[in-house]
């Protein structure tokens, strides 16, 4: 292969369009060292129909696994960020991350709702 990025481009495009044009699937891996960031994009990114995000993610002093679909061409997919875990039966898609942010940052926070807020007497409830 070549390390110029121009052409390595030109051959994963050929690649990809090649085995769609013979109604293949093709499925392709690109290990990216941190997903927001001032890190390089993957090449594969602008390339392929769908991206499908795996990470693991610190959660209470527990190292739990997300995935999230990041592109899927011509789909207005879901964009929750699910727990997923693999069992001896295969991958089971949990229920996303309620009352967390900053999953993708590695620093997820608590969230607390309006309820949580008025049980904690910082946000009153008001009657209209």
């Amino acid at each position: 292969m070549t390390e110029d990025p121009s052409e390595l481009r030109k051959t994963y495009n050929s690649l990809v369009n090649g085995t769609k044009r013979a109604g293949l699937t093709s499925i392709l891996t690109c290990e990216v060292p941190k997903l927001l960031g001032e890190e390089k994009a993957c090449p594969l990114f602008f390339i392929v129909d769908n991206i499908i995000g795996l990470r693991y993610v610190e959660i209470e002093s527990q190292l739990r696994r997300a995935l999230l679909v990041l592109k899927m061409r011509g789909s207005d997919h879901a964009k929750d960020i699910r727990e997923f875990e693999i069992t001896d039966k295969g991958v089971r898609i949990e229920e996303k991350f309620e009352g967390r942010e900053g999953i993708l940052t590695g620093s997820p926070r608590r969230v607390l709702s309006d309820a949580d807020l008025i049980k904690m007497g910082l946000l009153e409830l008001r009657k209209r």
